[in-house]
């Protein structure tokens, strides 16, 4: 009785009968692969969260006559902080895209009244390293207009900031609780 062989199959994992146990552990060395294959897909880098609470004192940004006044806060997402700290005021707040180039990530801008408190929750890319503020005072020649704040990129992040009669200041939460 002559036998016949499936060792000349045309298909290589396939070993014929005899060669069953040693095509299964092939079949496993496959399935393997392929399973770890679907977990090393490229999946979107994790946004940089940041919480806002924005606060104005009641006397925001005096006029002439020293009653307090709306001001424009515009926060700048930055990759690089170099730009922004040595540009103009009018610079930054009239043509900041232009200005911060590369550095530039994405902006926001806001209207804060005098008194007024404000919460917002943001996501920006996970290429954002730097938050920068910039406050569009009246007597902008006497003002602290601007302020940088570094930010932990792919997280969360709680920042404060605090916008007096002529001065802004900024502050990130590390509190856990």
């Amino acid at each position: 009785m002559r036998y016949f062989s499936c060792r000349t199959s045309q298909y290589p994992w396939f070993d014929g009968v005899d060669g069953l146990v040693f095509s299964s552990g092939k079949l496993l060395a496959f399935a393997l692969l392929l399973t770890l294959a679907g977990c090393a897909g490229s999946s979107q880098p994790d946004p940089t969260e940041v919480s806002f609470s924005l606060g104005a004192t009641k006397g925001l940004n005096p006029n002439s006559k020293g009653e307090p006044s709306p001001a424009v806060v515009q926060i700048y997402e930055l990759a690089q902080t170099s730009v922004f700290e040595g540009a103009q005021f009018s610079e930054l707040f009239y043509d900041g895209r232009k200005t911060l180039g590369g550095d530039l990530l994405g902006a926001v801008a806001l209207t804060l009244k005098p008194g007024e408190e404000i919460t917002r929750d943001y996501k920006f890319s996970s290429q954002t390293k730097f938050l920068g503020i910039l406050v569009g005072y009246r007597d902008i020649a006497n003002a602290k207009w601007r302020e940088v704040v570094a930010v932990e990129s792919e997280d969360s992040n709680d920042v404060v900031v605090t916008v007096d009669a002529l001065s802004v200041s900024v502050a990130v939460d590390d509190s856990w609780f």
